[in-house]
């Protein structure tokens, strides 16, 4: 699980190392292309149908996850590394916040005053730069996408198999950003070495950060994975001064202490659904 946190803040870091000025849907493309073919030839080679049987909710996963994906991709270009990586980990509170209203699952008094403090420590991180911008927008918007993408997933997961599953969400990523860069002629093809070698570090690096997490969630207790993949903002901090200088504010580093120790009180109180990628 912790090798899971460290690929996904790493492909976060290569982003915006390598793909600084890249499209973000160009981004989600070539990622969910590799991804796509690599799920659909296991899922042959298992002899798993991809085209499942609840489709309406894989589809609804599949658009949810889309554009908090192409959120996510897009708030690391804008944010500083920690920052967006924190927001992005931060999905777990908005499953908390909507599964007892949408799901009808279980909650007490311990369990809404720990989202209102979460809540709290997140404004304490966005209110460090000053202003609600742009990327800091993104980034709630994709970490509530991937929240109710995780909610979807616990449904899907009583009528599917976890490699259809799988294959739903970088299949129809690869729909919706082509046709938005066919929409705003945006070539998908790279056009520096640079750039070709950055899209290939992301697609390995995500699909490392899956196969690991697949094999953690298998070993262990799902609400004890939930609080080790919290380590994944920190290795988001470490690489963003080890790559960028990034030194996070004072009030920042604050902030995402309170969000990450609520979160892994509100993971370890029952099981919870993992903070992992969209």
């Amino acid at each position: 699980m912790a090798a899971s946190a460290f690929c996904f803040a790493l492909m976060a870091a290569l982003i915006k190392l390598l793909l600084p000025q890249a499209a973000p849907q160009v981004i989600v493309f070539w990622r969910g292309a590799g991804m796509a073919l690599i799920f659909a030839a296991v899922a042959q080679r298992r002899g798993v149908s991809l085209l499942g049987h609840n489709r309406r909710t894989l589809l609804l996963r599949g658009v949810v996850g889309y554009l908090a994906v192409s959120c996510y991709f897009a708030s690391v270009q804008h944010l500083k590394l920690g920052d967006a990586v924190l927001l992005q980990y931060s999905n777990p509170l908005f499953v908390a916040l909507l599964a007892p209203l949408f799901m009808a699952e279980p909650s007490g008094r311990a369990h809404w005053a720990l989202v209102g403090i979460a809540f709290a420590g997140l404004g304490l991180v966005v209110g460090a730069e000053g202003s609600l911008d742009s990327g800091v927008a993104l980034g709630l918007t994709g970490s509530l996408g991937s929240g109710i993408a995780y909610m979807s997933v616990r449904h899907l997961t009583r009528t599917d198999h976890a490699l259809t599953i799988m294959f739903w969400f970088p299949a129809v990523s690869v729909l919706g950003s082509l046709a938005m860069c066919l929409a705003d002629g945006t070539t998908l093809w790279p056009a520096t070495l640079q750039e070709s070698l950055g899209l290939a570090a992301v697609m390995l690096t995500g699909l490392a950060g899956q196969v690991v997490l697949t094999l953690g969630l298998a070993r262990t207790q799902a609400a004890r994975a939930t609080a080790i993949t919290m380590t994944g903002p920190v290795f988001g901090l470490i690489f963003g001064w080890l790559f960028f200088q990034q030194a996070p504010l004072l009030l920042s580093s604050l902030g995402a202490l309170v969000v990450i120790t609520a979160l892994c009180m509100l993971a370890l109180r029952k099981p919870a659904q993992s903070a992992v990628d969209a």
